[in-house]
């Protein structure tokens, strides 16, 4: 009977916020660390790994390369 529990945010939600706002910081640090901007670190890097990994950013790239 149960088929789970669906869960519905709201797009301006605090969490959707939160993450945009962490995504935008994990792009300021690639290009930093791309540019030479900004030293390498290993936490840099690992953070910088982690944001270019994710689905999103990676069909966003494709976007941006499509226009180009």
């Amino acid at each position: 009977m149960a088929q789970g529990i669906v869960f519905y945010t709201n797009p301006m939600s605090r969490g959707r916020i939160a993450g945009w706002a962490l995504e935008e910081v994990g792009a300021q640090i690639s290009w930093g660390l791309q540019q030479g901007t900004l030293k390498a670190r290993n936490r840099f890097q690992k953070y910088a790994e982690t944001v270019t990994a994710r689905k999103a950013h990676k069909k966003s790239t494709a976007l941006d390369e499509a226009l180009m």
